[in-house]
């Protein structure tokens, strides 16, 4: 049966303090933008920001002991039992929907607005209420924030010319960092590969034969592009 915030509070006997409540996001902190459920098990020193309206649940087979930070709207479902620290904004929820009597779900530590709520057998010994629950997201950005490295990534882009292509192909790109350029057969045999940071970069193709191949650059932050060439002769 559910459990509403008021009923757990009374039977638990926590503990409520009133007042503004600011966090500084760990910045290892993983950034969760839509519905998810984790999987596998977790070590300690795990950290998420659930964006807001999102769902993340925890289904791993062992407890690990992770930070929530919750957005306005966000929720986190425990499948199964596990430590956590809680930072919860308005409207944000946890639930514990695997529990059974007797059995409890996370917590050790909670900060939230007095509107989140916590649904069936949550256990804790540290609630603090709050009159507003603050993040200072540091280099992880807000929800609605780009980071430099994600504006980057979502900026990348190349193009070669001419294709088809004859003996020799311009590939060009707006990325300046350094990265790496390859070119492969339709079966993956790689016959070209180069590394650079120029925006230009100029191929021979005298000694490939007729036929389809694939360029792929990649940067060195991981972001990968690939695109097909056709080499006539």
């Amino acid at each position: 049966m559910k459990k509403l915030l008021s009923t757990i509070f009374i039977t638990l006997g926590v503990f409520y303090s009133s007042a503004q409540c600011t966090v500084t996001l760990n910045p290892s902190t993983i950034k969760v933008t839509q519905d998810s459920t984790i999987a596998t098990n977790l070590g300690a020193n795990q950290y998420y920001l659930v964006c807001a309206g999102v769902t993340l649940s925890y289904d791993g087979t062992q407890s690990a002991d992770v930070t929530y930070y919750l957005e306005d709207a966000a929720k986190v479902i425990s499948l199964v039992s596990h430590e956590a620290t809680l930072y919860m904004k308005r409207l944000s929820s946890i639930d514990a929907n695997y529990s059974q009597s007797g059995q409890w779900a996370i917590t050790t530590n909670v900060w939230h607005d007095p509107s989140a709520t916590f649904e069936d057998y949550i256990q804790g010994s540290n609630f603090n209420e709050c009159t507003d629950v603050v993040f200072n997201y540091g280099s992880v950005g807000s929800c609605n924030a780009t980071s430099g490295l994600e504006q980057e990534k979502e900026l990348f882009t190349f193009n070669s010319y001419p294709n088809p292509a004859k003996d020799q192909i311009t590939i060009e790109t707006n990325s300046n960092t350094e990265k790496t350029i390859s070119i492969t057969t339709v079966l993956g045999q790689e016959v070209f590969k180069t590394s650079n940071n120029l925006k230009t970069t100029k191929v021979d193709l005298q000694s490939l034969k007729e036929g389809t191949y694939f360029i792929t650059m990649q940067t060195s932050h991981g972001d990968k592009k690939m695109k097909k060439l056709i080499i006539t002769k």
